[in-house]
Protein backbone atom coordinates (compact mmCIF):
# COMPACT_ATOMS: atom_id res chain seq x y z
CA UNK A 1 0.00 0.00 0.00
CA UNK A 2 3.01 2.29 0.25
CA UNK A 3 3.09 2.61 -3.52
CA UNK A 4 -0.66 3.27 -3.59
CA UNK A 5 0.05 6.34 -1.45
CA UNK A 6 3.28 7.44 -3.12
CA UNK A 7 1.97 7.40 -6.70
CA UNK A 8 -0.85 9.94 -6.18
CA UNK A 9 1.56 12.06 -4.12
CA UNK A 10 3.95 12.22 -7.08
CA UNK A 11 1.08 13.04 -9.43
CA UNK A 12 0.04 15.88 -7.10
CA UNK A 13 3.11 17.89 -8.04
CA UNK A 14 2.01 18.17 -11.66
CA UNK A 15 -1.35 19.85 -11.01
CA UNK A 16 -1.15 21.45 -7.58
CA UNK A 17 -3.62 24.35 -7.19
CA UNK A 18 -5.21 23.61 -10.58
CA UNK A 19 -7.67 20.94 -9.48
CA UNK A 20 -10.29 21.01 -6.75
CA UNK A 21 -9.49 18.90 -3.72
CA UNK A 22 -12.73 16.88 -3.92
CA UNK A 23 -12.07 15.86 -7.52
CA UNK A 24 -8.51 14.93 -6.56
CA UNK A 25 -9.75 12.67 -3.76
CA UNK A 26 -12.15 11.05 -6.21
CA UNK A 27 -9.25 10.49 -8.61
CA UNK A 28 -7.16 8.84 -5.88
CA UNK A 29 -10.00 6.50 -4.89
CA UNK A 30 -10.67 5.51 -8.50
CA UNK A 31 -6.95 5.03 -9.18
CA UNK A 32 -6.57 2.64 -6.27
CA UNK A 33 -9.74 0.68 -7.08
CA UNK A 34 -9.48 0.50 -10.87
CA UNK A 35 -5.73 0.44 -11.54
CA UNK A 36 -3.68 -0.36 -8.44
CA UNK A 37 -5.67 -3.19 -6.85
CA UNK A 38 -6.14 -5.26 -10.05
CA UNK A 39 -2.45 -4.88 -10.95
CA UNK A 40 -1.44 -6.05 -7.48
CA UNK A 41 -3.56 -9.14 -7.82
CA UNK A 42 -2.32 -9.87 -11.33
CA UNK A 43 1.33 -9.73 -10.27
CA UNK A 44 1.45 -10.84 -6.62
CA UNK A 45 -1.06 -13.70 -6.48
CA UNK A 46 0.50 -17.14 -7.10
CA UNK A 47 -1.91 -17.78 -9.96
CA UNK A 48 -2.21 -14.15 -11.10
CA UNK A 49 -2.35 -13.33 -14.80
CA UNK A 50 0.96 -11.46 -15.11
CA UNK A 51 2.82 -13.51 -12.51
CA UNK A 52 2.00 -17.04 -13.61
CA UNK A 53 1.40 -16.73 -17.36
CA UNK A 54 3.92 -14.06 -18.32
CA UNK A 55 6.52 -14.70 -15.64
CA UNK A 56 6.57 -11.16 -14.24
CA UNK A 57 8.57 -10.95 -11.01
CA UNK A 58 8.01 -8.00 -8.70
CA UNK A 59 9.96 -8.10 -5.46
CA UNK A 60 9.89 -4.43 -4.45
CA UNK A 61 6.59 -3.20 -5.91
CA UNK A 62 8.08 -1.20 -8.77
CA UNK A 63 5.95 -2.86 -11.44
CA UNK A 64 2.73 -1.93 -9.70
Amino acid sequence: MKFAVITPAIITGSFTERVRFVSYLLFICLFILIIYAPLCHMVWLPNGLLGSYFGVKDFAGGTI
